[in-house]
């Protein structure tokens, strides 16, 4: 999934925005977005009072309009910094979450590749937080709670190595060996296991699917779950955005949403060590793909803003 709104969750709030992207697209023709980075296409809604954007409604995720994205700053304004005519975005907040989960969108939709410096820190929290998150929920054995992690860390990464391909597409050998090495050592299953469930699962594309899949993994007290019971379960992992609970369900399928995520718990510890998925970092601050995950993602969204 490329951008935001190609993700379930995207699509269905999509949906209440009739003719968004026809009102962004007339709005940047009529000068009516400023320009928040210099010498890149990141445009913002900030002043209610203008009457070229009154009939654009509030919306939450970066939006891409042929080559520019947009993000709405409305309900932000009183932290957005005027110098003169220019805007400036403040780094620390809600706001800075938003400015640096925008890069993160960017870089993903225009190279997802620039995405293989992270290794695979972010991959191994996504399994963790899954897993953890739906075992504690359903009371799983310690036995089975290790092979729903290993399917989250499987659902991460075909996220991240395997895009645009269709969800009956069967993945090589390959491609399965290269993700047993990225999931061995980080769950307590030999190897040879972990390739049997990864083989087991298929291809993975979104929400519905993996539900799909780790219903395959037999275990009984998975029976009953579906997506918005996992939607629902991750809603309160986070907090910093103008709405936890739709940013999260996007994080579901979507990495640029997670590893900005994972980002912050690790450049702001103290502010999230009571949330979820910054607990599931500190569990993994011995793991030694983390720094080169900070220093990596720090210097991709850095390579966009000038502020």
């Amino acid at each position: 999934m490329k951008t935001p709104s190609e993700t379930t969750a995207g699509v269905i709030s999509s949906k209440r925005f009739k003719d968004l992207d026809f009102k962004l697209k007339r709005a940047l023709l009529e000068g009516a977005l400023p320009n928040l980075v210099k010498g890149i296409k990141l445009f913002g809604l900030v002043d209610n009072k203008d009457i070229r954007i009154e009939d654009i409604p509030p919306f939450l995720d970066p939006v891409k309009v042929d080559d520019s994205w947009i993000i709405d700053l409305r309900s932000l304004k009183s932290k957005v910094l005027y110098q003169g005519s220019n805007i400036s975005l403040p780094d620390d907040g809600s706001i800075g979450l938003l400015k640096r989960t925008a890069f993160a969108c960017m870089h993903w939709e225009s190279d997802a590749s620039t995405y293989d410096s992270l290794g695979n820190f972010g991959i191994i929290c996504f399994g963790f937080w899954i897993g953890n998150i739906i075992s504690n929920s359903e009371g799983l054995q310690i036995t089975d709670r290790n092979r729903l992690i290993v399917a989250a860390m499987f659902w991460a990464w075909t996220q991240k190595n395997i895009i645009g391909r269709k969800r009956d597409d069967e993945l090589s050998a390959d491609e399965e060996m290269t993700a047993v090495s990225v999931i061995s050592g980080n769950v307590g299953i030999e190897r040879s296991e972990i390739l049997s469930i990864v083989r087991s699962l298929g291809h993975i594309s979104d929400i519905f699917s993996f539900i799909s899949a780790i219903k395959k993994l037999n275990i009984n007290r998975l029976r009953s779950i579906d997506s918005g019971t996992l939607i629902t379960l991750v809603g309160n992992s986070w907090f910093g955005f103008i709405d936890n609970k739709h940013m999260l369900a996007i994080a579901l399928e979507y990495p640029p949403y997670f590893y900005s995520i994972v980002y912050e718990a690790l450049e702001s510890p103290r502010l999230y060590k009571k949330t979820n998925i910054a607990g599931v970092v500190e569990n993994q601050r011995t793991n030694h793909t983390l720094r080169s995950f900070k220093a990596n993602f720090k210097d991709l969204i850095s390579s966009l803003d000038d502020n």
